[in-house]
Protein backbone atom coordinates (compact mmCIF):
# COMPACT_ATOMS: atom_id res chain seq x y z
CA UNK A 1 0.00 0.00 0.00
CA UNK A 2 1.37 3.68 -0.57
CA UNK A 3 1.85 5.27 2.05
CA UNK A 4 0.08 9.00 2.33
CA UNK A 5 2.31 12.19 4.84
CA UNK A 6 0.45 14.97 5.39
CA UNK A 7 2.13 18.36 4.24
CA UNK A 8 1.27 22.01 3.74
CA UNK A 9 1.93 23.74 0.01
CA UNK A 10 5.00 25.99 -0.33
CA UNK A 11 2.71 28.22 -2.14
CA UNK A 12 -0.65 28.34 0.00
CA UNK A 13 0.09 26.27 3.14
CA UNK A 14 -2.94 24.32 1.94
CA UNK A 15 -2.84 21.06 3.78
CA UNK A 16 -2.38 18.47 1.48
CA UNK A 17 -2.02 14.19 1.02
CA UNK A 18 0.94 13.13 -0.50
CA UNK A 19 1.72 10.11 -1.89
CA UNK A 20 5.55 8.41 -1.35
CA UNK A 21 5.32 7.52 -5.28
CA UNK A 22 4.65 10.98 -6.36
CA UNK A 23 7.53 13.03 -8.13
CA UNK A 24 5.49 16.31 -8.89
CA UNK A 25 1.80 17.30 -9.02
CA UNK A 26 -0.13 20.42 -8.51
CA UNK A 27 -1.87 22.17 -5.27
CA UNK A 28 -5.59 21.15 -5.71
CA UNK A 29 -6.16 24.88 -3.82
CA UNK A 30 -4.03 27.37 -5.59
CA UNK A 31 -2.68 25.32 -8.93
CA UNK A 32 1.21 25.47 -7.91
CA UNK A 33 3.38 22.67 -9.71
CA UNK A 34 5.17 21.09 -6.63
CA UNK A 35 8.11 18.41 -6.48
CA UNK A 36 8.67 16.15 -3.81
CA UNK A 37 12.40 15.99 -2.92
CA UNK A 38 13.99 13.71 -0.54
CA UNK A 39 16.68 13.41 0.94
CA UNK A 40 17.72 10.27 3.25
CA UNK A 41 14.34 10.53 5.41
CA UNK A 42 13.46 13.87 5.02
CA UNK A 43 10.66 14.85 2.22
CA UNK A 44 9.92 18.51 1.80
CA UNK A 45 7.92 20.04 -1.00
CA UNK A 46 9.20 22.74 -3.18
CA UNK A 47 7.50 24.93 -5.88
CA UNK A 48 8.97 24.08 -8.99
CA UNK A 49 9.35 27.65 -9.85
CA UNK A 50 11.18 28.01 -6.82
CA UNK A 51 14.00 25.58 -7.86
CA UNK A 52 14.07 26.68 -11.14
CA UNK A 53 14.60 29.68 -9.86
CA UNK A 54 17.32 28.87 -7.79
CA UNK A 55 19.38 27.37 -10.55
CA UNK A 56 18.96 30.09 -12.75
CA UNK A 57 20.40 32.05 -9.80
CA UNK A 58 23.23 29.89 -8.98
CA UNK A 59 24.05 29.65 -13.04
CA UNK A 60 23.67 33.46 -13.17
CA UNK A 61 26.44 34.07 -10.64
CA UNK A 62 28.96 31.34 -11.91
CA UNK A 63 28.55 32.79 -15.17
CA UNK A 64 28.85 35.98 -13.94
CA UNK A 65 32.31 35.25 -11.59
CA UNK A 66 33.25 33.90 -15.21
CA UNK A 67 33.02 37.09 -17.05
CA UNK A 68 34.34 39.20 -14.36
CA UNK A 69 37.16 37.20 -14.20
CA UNK A 70 37.43 37.66 -18.52
CA UNK A 71 36.80 41.68 -18.52
CA UNK A 72 39.21 41.60 -15.68
CA UNK A 73 41.58 40.32 -18.09
CA UNK A 74 40.62 42.75 -20.98
CA UNK A 75 40.33 45.74 -19.04
CA UNK A 76 44.14 44.94 -18.35
CA UNK A 77 45.17 43.89 -21.69
CA UNK A 78 43.53 46.99 -22.66
CA UNK A 79 44.97 49.71 -19.48
CA UNK A 80 48.63 48.29 -20.98
CA UNK A 81 47.86 49.25 -24.67
CA UNK A 82 46.44 52.79 -22.99
CA UNK A 83 49.92 53.02 -21.77
CA UNK A 84 51.57 51.70 -24.95
CA UNK A 85 50.00 54.43 -27.18
CA UNK A 86 50.04 57.19 -24.83
CA UNK A 87 54.24 56.37 -24.46
CA UNK A 88 54.12 56.55 -28.47
CA UNK A 89 52.41 59.57 -28.15
CA UNK A 90 54.96 61.01 -26.07
CA UNK A 91 57.68 60.27 -28.21
CA UNK A 92 56.30 61.44 -31.58
CA UNK A 93 55.53 64.90 -29.67
CA UNK A 94 59.29 65.21 -28.53
CA UNK A 95 60.27 63.67 -31.89
CA UNK A 96 59.00 67.52 -33.47
CA UNK A 97 61.38 69.97 -34.35
CA UNK A 98 61.78 73.50 -33.47
CA UNK A 99 61.63 75.79 -36.43
CA UNK A 100 64.47 78.32 -36.42
CA UNK A 101 65.15 81.28 -38.61
CA UNK A 102 68.79 80.39 -38.13
CA UNK A 103 70.14 77.41 -37.18
CA UNK A 104 73.55 75.25 -37.04
CA UNK A 105 73.66 73.85 -40.38
CA UNK A 106 75.86 71.70 -42.20
CA UNK A 107 77.40 73.20 -45.60
CA UNK A 108 75.94 70.96 -48.45
CA UNK A 109 77.97 69.56 -51.07
CA UNK A 110 78.50 70.32 -54.66
CA UNK A 111 75.93 67.45 -55.66
CA UNK A 112 73.50 69.55 -53.13
CA UNK A 113 73.24 66.73 -50.59
CA UNK A 114 74.85 67.43 -47.05
CA UNK A 115 78.23 66.73 -45.92
CA UNK A 116 78.04 65.14 -42.38
CA UNK A 117 81.86 65.42 -41.98
CA UNK A 118 82.46 69.15 -42.09
CA UNK A 119 82.29 70.80 -38.80
CA UNK A 120 78.48 72.39 -37.93
CA UNK A 121 78.72 75.94 -38.79
CA UNK A 122 75.83 78.74 -37.66
CA UNK A 123 74.00 80.15 -40.55
CA UNK A 124 74.13 83.51 -39.66
CA UNK A 125 77.88 83.43 -38.80
CA UNK A 126 78.43 81.65 -42.23
CA UNK A 127 76.29 84.35 -44.26
CA UNK A 128 78.02 87.16 -42.32
CA UNK A 129 81.59 85.55 -42.78
CA UNK A 130 81.33 85.17 -46.30
CA UNK A 131 80.11 88.78 -46.70
CA UNK A 132 83.25 90.30 -44.77
CA UNK A 133 85.25 87.85 -47.32
CA UNK A 134 83.22 89.34 -50.69
CA UNK A 135 83.93 92.80 -49.33
CA UNK A 136 87.75 92.18 -48.93
CA UNK A 137 87.97 90.64 -51.85
CA UNK A 138 86.09 93.46 -53.56
CA UNK A 139 88.18 95.35 -52.35
CA UNK A 140 91.18 93.66 -53.75
CA UNK A 141 90.08 92.25 -57.09
CA UNK A 142 86.84 94.79 -58.01
CA UNK A 143 83.46 94.64 -58.01
CA UNK A 144 82.92 91.37 -59.96
CA UNK A 145 84.76 89.55 -57.73
CA UNK A 146 82.74 90.79 -54.58
CA UNK A 147 79.53 90.17 -56.41
CA UNK A 148 80.68 86.58 -57.66
CA UNK A 149 82.33 85.21 -54.28
CA UNK A 150 79.14 86.79 -52.11
CA UNK A 151 76.83 85.42 -54.71
CA UNK A 152 78.03 81.77 -55.11
CA UNK A 153 78.56 81.39 -50.87
CA UNK A 154 75.52 83.30 -49.65
CA UNK A 155 73.74 80.59 -52.55
CA UNK A 156 75.39 77.77 -50.82
CA UNK A 157 73.92 78.70 -47.14
CA UNK A 158 70.78 79.78 -48.05
CA UNK A 159 70.70 76.53 -49.69
CA UNK A 160 71.76 74.84 -46.96
CA UNK A 161 69.00 76.48 -44.75
CA UNK A 162 66.05 76.06 -47.35
CA UNK A 163 67.54 71.72 -46.95
CA UNK A 164 67.22 72.06 -43.29
CA UNK A 165 63.42 73.76 -43.15
CA UNK A 166 61.85 71.30 -45.89
CA UNK A 167 63.41 68.38 -43.55
CA UNK A 168 62.30 69.68 -40.49
CA UNK A 169 58.60 70.61 -42.23
CA UNK A 170 58.48 66.71 -43.50
CA UNK A 171 59.70 65.38 -39.93
CA UNK A 172 57.15 67.38 -38.22
CA UNK A 173 54.23 66.32 -41.04
CA UNK A 174 55.29 62.47 -40.11
CA UNK A 175 55.37 63.11 -36.83
CA UNK A 176 51.92 65.35 -36.46
CA UNK A 177 50.22 62.12 -38.53
CA UNK A 178 51.44 59.83 -36.09
CA UNK A 179 50.02 62.11 -33.37
CA UNK A 180 47.02 61.93 -34.97
CA UNK A 181 46.91 58.27 -35.56
CA UNK A 182 48.17 57.58 -31.60
CA UNK A 183 45.37 59.86 -30.36
CA UNK A 184 42.56 58.35 -32.69
CA UNK A 185 43.98 54.85 -31.03
CA UNK A 186 43.96 55.90 -27.74
CA UNK A 187 40.45 57.45 -27.85
CA UNK A 188 39.31 53.94 -29.03
CA UNK A 189 41.08 52.39 -26.58
CA UNK A 190 39.70 54.76 -23.67
CA UNK A 191 35.97 54.35 -24.72
CA UNK A 192 36.81 50.19 -24.99
CA UNK A 193 38.15 50.72 -21.20
CA UNK A 194 34.76 52.62 -20.33
CA UNK A 195 32.85 50.01 -21.80
CA UNK A 196 34.37 47.12 -19.93
CA UNK A 197 34.43 48.89 -16.87
CA UNK A 198 30.27 48.97 -17.24
CA UNK A 199 30.21 45.44 -18.21
CA UNK A 200 32.05 44.77 -15.13
CA UNK A 201 29.90 46.88 -13.25
CA UNK A 202 26.91 45.28 -13.99
CA UNK A 203 28.04 41.48 -13.29
CA UNK A 204 28.87 42.78 -10.06
CA UNK A 205 25.22 43.65 -9.22
CA UNK A 206 24.45 40.31 -9.82
CA UNK A 207 26.97 38.93 -7.48
CA UNK A 208 25.70 41.31 -5.05
CA UNK A 209 22.22 40.32 -5.08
Amino acid sequence: MLKVIAMNCPNCGAHLDVASDLETFACAYCGSTIKVTRHGGTVSLVRIEQAIGGIKTSTERIAAELALKRLKHELGSVTVDIMSAEFDLQQAHDGLMPMKVFDVSYPLQISGERDWSAEPRHELVALIKWAAIAIVLGLILGFVAFALVLTVSWWRVLASRSARVREINESNSRAARTQERIRSQLQELRERAIAIESQARGQRMILDV
